[in-house]
């Protein structure tokens, strides 16, 4: 199939991955920004404060709906999870979705990541720890998956992206008059799954935050697909500060998609500018912590 046909397909499956989902989750905190501060010229600014809590994440929806549509035919042994650097928000989400979906889970982890085994033992999940770093952790996930037929999640698969995709609809139903959305750039499930999403609701644009990346063609609404902004450091930091002076405490992952906007200060040419009557939603997302609610 084409990128098209692909995304449409999916689509099709953000309402169903919402459905299965709802009663498990809980619809990330609203807090309402004023566009001075930036400065805007928007209707409204919202930013969804997903770095707040973990039940309505994009990662565990992206978990949650994997493991409930695949619950009937995994082994067993259910899933093992590798504790790799730079995924622990992943970890925590597979570990806190097992258990929700009543699906045995191991996760296996360095034996210098105190916080993580730390975090990993309020849920039921079977902790494995491995000597050594990331490759050691490979080798034992490895040696779990062949012994006990544990299956390792595939994150490719396109019920992780249409779970995490179920965060749009929540948003087109829960902001008023929203046309604009922006997320950041770091989560390959949440970009492919929100393009999807967005497909489905005309009017609706998707902004990615990336860094590092390239700025994409700027396509108007209903096109289907996200405008793509490159940030820099900088343009974070900017971000952070400015969610700081509100006591929003948030990692480079969650200042991301904000950046999208300070970066305008920079460079006109390089952020994204809203119109005077777009309402944006920025996505605030969590990345590496152990903490919550």
């Amino acid at each position: 199939m084409t990128g098209t046909e692909t995304r449409d397909v999916w689509a099709e499956e953000i309402v169903p991955a919402s459905n299965r989902i709802a009663r498990h989750i809980r619809r990330a905190p609203h807090l309402e920004m004023p566009t001075p501060a930036l400065p805007l010229r928007c209707r409204r600014l919202v930013l969804v404060a997903e770095h707040l809590q973990y039940t309505g994440s994009h990662r565990v929806r992206a978990a949650l709906n994997y493991l409930l549509v695949s619950r009937a035919t995994l082994p067993q042994a259910g899933i093992v999870v590798p504790a790799l650097p730079g995924r622990t928000s992943d970890v925590l989400a597979w570990a806190w979705a097992a258990g929700k979906a009543g699906i045995a889970s191991a996760v296996v982890v360095s034996a210098a990541d105190t916080m993580l085994c730390t975090a990993l033992r309020q849920y039921r999940s079977q902790v494995i720890i491995a000597p050594g770093g990331p490759d050691t952790v490979t080798e034992y996930c490895d040696d779990h998956r062949r012994r006990t037929g544990a299956q390792v999640p595939d994150y490719t698969d396109p019920l992780i992206a249409t779970g995490a995709g179920s965060l749009v609809p929540e948003l087109v139903s829960g902001i008023d008059a929203l046309t604009t959305i922006i997320i950041p750039g770091t989560d390959p499930t949440l970009t492919a799954g929100a393009t999807a999403a967005v497909a489905g609701h005309p009017g609706v644009r998707l902004v990615v935050a990336t860094i590092g990346g390239r700025v994409g063609d700027r396509r108007g609404p209903g096109r289907g697909w996200p405008i793509t902004v490159d940030v820099t450091a900088g343009d974070i930091g900017t971000a952070r500060n400015l969610l700081y002076r509100r006591d929003y405490r948030v990692g480079t992952e969650g200042a991301l998609a904000l950046a999208a906007l300070t970066a305008v200060r920079a460079d006109p040419a390089r952020g994204y500018t809203p119109g005077p009557h777009e309402t944006v939603a920025v996505v605030l997302s969590k990345a590496d912590t152990t903490t919550y609610l």
